[in-house]
C-alpha cells in the first residue's frame, strides 16, 4: 500500500496547531522553506494569525486549494486534519511535521524541514495509503442511521465521567462474539494500533495489513484479550446498560452519547488517507526509534 510518486506539488496548504510550543517560530520557517523550493503556501486561520503576511483561509478552503497538506503539531493535529478532510471530502496527501511529543504518524520534525521540502520538490517520497473505518450510530429496530463518521485511528465505546464499568455486546458479520464488561471497547485500524489500542494491550500491526483489532479497555475478566479480524468484517457494538453515560469517541474526539436502544456499526470505508513518508524512513524504523527498541538491552 506504499508507492513512489514523482509528482511535484506546486500548492502547499498548512494546518497549524497554535497551542503547540514552538508553533509561532515554526510558521514563518515553514513558509520560507517551501517558497524557496518554488511552492506556493497558504495557511489556515490559525497559521495566518502567526504569519501576518499570509491570507487567512478556513481548513476546508486550504484543502480544496492545495495539492498537498502539511499538519504542524503532533499526532493529534494530524488526526484533526484527517477528520477535516473526511468532513470536506478533499482527501489530499498529508504530511505531518512534529513539534509535539511522540509523533508516531508524522513524517519529520522541524529540524528536517529542508529535507521534506526537497523530497516533495524532487519526488523523493512515498505515499502510504491508510484505510478508514466508517462508523455509524443507529437506532435499533428503526433502521435509521442517526449520524456517521470516518475513523483513521480508532473508535471507542466507553464510559463517560462516571467510574462504573460498561457492558457492550459485540457481533461480527451478524454472529454474536461476546458481552464485554470493561471500561470500554476499542476498534482500531492498523494505523491506530500504535495509539490507544497499544496502551490498552493491543498488538502492533503493520499499516499495510488489511485487518482491524478489537481491544477491551481494562476488562473485568482477565481471559478477555484483543481480537484481530478481517478488514471487510462488519462489526456491531451495542451498550447493554445505558443508565450511566456511554459515549462514542472517534480518534480521541467524543462525537455522541449513546442513548438507550442505540448501537454502533463499523465497516470498511471506501475512502483512504494518504500519508507522506520520506524514502529514508519506514514503519519499522519508526517502531525502533519511537519505542526505543534496543535488541536484547533495556532502553
Amino acid at each position: 500500500m506504499a508507492d513512489t510518486l514523482k509528482k511535484r506539488p506546486s500548492k502547499i496548504g498548512i494546518i497549524v496547531n497554535p497551542h503547540k510550543r514552538g508553533a509561532e517560530e515554526a510558521v514563518p520557517e515553514l513558509r520560507d522553506v517551501f517558497e524557496r523550493e518554488g511552492m506556493e503556501v497558504r495557511f489556515d486561520t490559525n497559521g495566518a494569525q502567526l504569519d501576518l503576511g499570509n491570507y487567512a483561509n478556513t481548513s476546508g478552503e486550504v484543502m480544496e486549494w492545495a495539492d498537498f497538506v502539511i499538519s504542524l503539531g503532533g499526532d493529534g493535529t494530524l488526526l484533526g486534519t484527517a477528520r477535516a478532510m473526511s468532513t470536506t471530502g478533499f482527501f489530499r496527501p498529508l504530511c505531518g511535521i512534529n513539534i509535539g511529543t511522540l509523533g508516531f504518524l508524522t513524517c519529520a520534525t522541524m529540524g528536517e524541514l529542508d529535507k521534506v521540502a526537497g523530497a516533495l520538490a524532487n519526488g523523493r517520497y512515498r505515499l502510504s495509503h491508510r484505510g478508514l473505518l466508517e462508523v455509524s450510530a443507529e437506532v435499533e429496530g428503526k433502521g435509521r442511521v442517526e449520524q456517521s463518521w470516518l475513523a483513521l485511528n480508532e473508535l471507542m465505546v466507553g464510559r463517560g465521567a462516571r467510574s462504573r464499568l460498561v457492558k457492550i455486546e459485540a457481533a461480527i458479520d451478524g454472529e454474536f462474539l461476546n458481552n464485554y464488561h470493561a471500561d470500554g471497547l476499542l476498534v482500531a485500524t492498523p494505523t491506530g494500533s500504535t495509539a490507544y489500542s497499544l496502551s490498552a494491550g493491543g498488538p502492533l500491526i503493520a499499516p499495510e495489513s488489511e485487518v482491524v483489532v478489537l481491544t477491551p479497555i481494562c476488562p473485568h475478566a482477565l481471559s478477555v484479550r484483543s481480537l484481530v479480524v478481517g478488514w471487510n468484517s462488519l462489526l456491531r457494538l451495542k451498550p447493554l446498560e445505558c443508565e450511566d453515560d456511554v459515549f462514542l469517541t472517534i480518534d480521541g474526539y467524543q462525537v455522541t452519547e449513546l442513548r438507550r436502544g442505540m448501537a454502533v456499526s463499523v465497516k470498511r470505508s471506501n475512502s483512504v488517507i494518504s500519508l507522506v513518508e520520506l524514502q529514508d524512513g519506514s514503519f519499522y524504523q519508526t517502531l525502533r526509534k519511537k519505542l526505543r527498541w534496543q535488541g536484547s538491552s533495556v532502553a
